[in-house]
């Protein structure tokens, strides 16, 4: 192959200017082109890339038979002939001259040139460029266009990073082909893949080079977030630019921190990883003007202690101790005056309204209580796994203005939905994975096919599940690659949404577990599988 290469680019490389090719071309012990050559055989088998190849560019191939290689000789001793006179002509002036190698090479082509207005041989009338352009050009033709040339294609399945190793190298795939076959294609300079007849990656050839060569393109959607994220973290520039964005104490914290890696002589990677979990938590938290405050606090500490560990921390703190600054932030709206003093007191609010005659209403004054409190409440739902209710609590407490006009059995039944939805979902999530699933496909991505034998009716039976109370066995066929095994798990995610128990397991891993498997395993294994709903 290599061979076939270098004849190649001799072709590429003439291309940019008029080139002849003879529209025969003989080959003398030519093993990489020639596939088959035997003695006494007069019919050679070429090496198929090779000749079209060839014939692409309006030539045929012809083998010389290898023990007659007079033709051979006389080529081989005109090239050496002339290899002598270039040797001789320019000895001493590559001795004596310095200069370019384009300068070097135009003398090169001046002498060519008057070896070839020279007579031939003894002849006093035919010169070397007379016999070209009478004798060799007429049996020859003007290329103009090269096809690339290309090797044995073959089949190789995609692993699960998407990385195709050919030749020592990985080139990546579109990572939607995990698991798929994939041609490979080795051209002069590219290797292209191609599934279903359609070219899905081609990357420049790097042989026995270590290493991979991933397009962007090609990654799935988490490994191109980590990609970034890496790309992110050893630019320190664009951090710093986020933090700013973040405001004043978030920047000032970040640029310090980055000052410190610098001096220290180190990779700035972990003050930029620093940097962005403070940013992370910065457009987290509700209280922004608390992490500011711990921010300037942990500035004032060892600069080794300028991680987001330590920030956290000292946010937490800041949160439960509830200091003061915090107080004279958090003021009730409805009771101050536009002067900002305030007119009322608690007391006065819940006392009979004079003007109306009509007692104040204070049972949808939730603002009145402390953050402290409302901290205090989403712990002891978080202690008592209530999830959901912890949630709701969180955006009722952010937006008061918004909850307060709902009555209390209102927000009570937000609370109950909420941690209702939660815990279905991580039941169903749970489930899921105890079942083994391949993916989660949706039964509504299924369209009623008739010509496939897939009907309306059967995607509606699939998805209502009764089936399975009904003890129905259900067994599909078809071809490989239709998309069975596909149709039985969407259909098993449609059973584990209506709460159904769920295995998924094939029939060669069941055989090899139930053999390997003892009995007392075994009686266990068997209950397992009588409480499933849907095997």
């Amino acid at each position: 192959f290599n061979k076939i290469k270098r004849i190649f680019k001799n072709f590429h490389f003439a291309k940019n200017f008029p080139f002849a090719l003879k529209r025969e071309i003989s080959l003398f012990n030519a093993k990489a082109q020639v596939d088959t050559h035997h003695k006494g055989i007069a019919d050679v088998i070429y090496n198929k890339n090779f000749e079209k190849f060839v014939n692409s560019m309006g030539a045929c191939l012809d083998a010389a038979p290898i023990y007659r290689g007079q033709s051979k000789s006389a080529v081989e001793a005109s090239v050496g002939w002339l290899q002598e006179k270039l040797r001789g002509k320019t000895r001493e002036y590559f001795r004596t001259t310095r200069a370019t190698l384009s300068e070097h090479n135009d003398k090169l082509f001046t002498i060519i040139e008057e070896i070839n207005r020279s007579n031939f041989r003894k002849s006093s009338t035919r010169t070397r460029e007379f016999l070209f352009v009478n004798y060799e050009v007429p049996a020859c033709h003007t290329v103009t266009q090269i096809m690339t040339y290309e090797g044995e294609s073959y089949s190789v399945k995609v692993p699960r990073n998407y990385h195709v190793n050919v030749n020592n190298h990985n080139y990546s795939v579109p990572y939607t082909l995990s698991g798929k076959y994939v041609e490979v294609l080795v051209t002069d300079d590219f290797v292209v893949f191609k599934h279903e007849n359609k070219e899905v990656a081609r990357h420049i050839r790097k042989d026995n080079e270590s290493g991979n060569s991933t397009e962007k393109k090609h990654m799935s959607p988490e490994h191109e977030n980590i990609t970034n994220n890496y790309n992110l973290l050893n630019d320190p520039d664009k951090v710093l630019e986020m933090a700013k964005a973040c405001g004043e104490t978030v920047y000032k914290f970040c640029l310090q921190r980055m000052n410190y890696e610098s001096t220290k002589g180190v990779n700035v990677f972990n003050g930029s990883r620093c940097c962005k979990s403070i940013i992370d938590l910065h457009n987290k938290v509700r209280r922004k003007d608390l992490l500011n405050l711990a921010l300037e606090s942990v500035l004032k500490k060892e600069p080794n202690k300028w991680n987001s560990y330590v920030v956290v921390s000292v946010y937490n703190n800041f949160v439960k101790e509830k200091i003061e600054f915090i107080n004279s932030q958090t003021t009730l709206e409805f009771a101050k005056d536009p002067s900002g003093k305030p007119e009322i007191s608690e007391a006065d609010l819940i006392e009979p309204d004079k003007k109306s005659g009509t007692a104040a209403n204070t049972s949808n004054n939730s603002s009145d209580s402390s953050d402290s409190s409302d901290i205090e409440i989403m712990d002891r739902c978080s202690h008592l796994k209530l999830k959901g209710m912890a949630q709701e609590l969180t955006e009722q407490f952010a937006a008061p203005n918004i909850f307060n006009a709902l009555s209390f059995e209102e927000r009570l039944c937000k609370l109950l939905d909420t941690q209702e939805n939660v815990k279905s979902t991580a039941a169903f999530n749970a489930a899921y994975k105890r079942s083994g699933l391949q993916s989660k496909i949706d039964l509504n991505s299924f369209k009623p096919n008739p010509k496939a034998g897939l009907f309306a009716e059967d995607l509606a039976m699939l998805a209502e599940t009764n089936y399975i109370r009904n003890s129905v066995n259900v067994i599909i066929t078809g071809l490989t690659g239709t998309g069975k095994t596909t149709l039985c798990c969407a259909a098993a995610l449609s059973a584990l949404k209506h709460g159904e128990n769920v295995m998924f397991i094939k029939v060669y891993d069941l055989r090899v577990l139930l053999e390997n498997m003892s009995d007392v395993d075994f009686i266990s294994y068997k209950k397992k599988i009588a409480r499933c709903g849907l095997l």
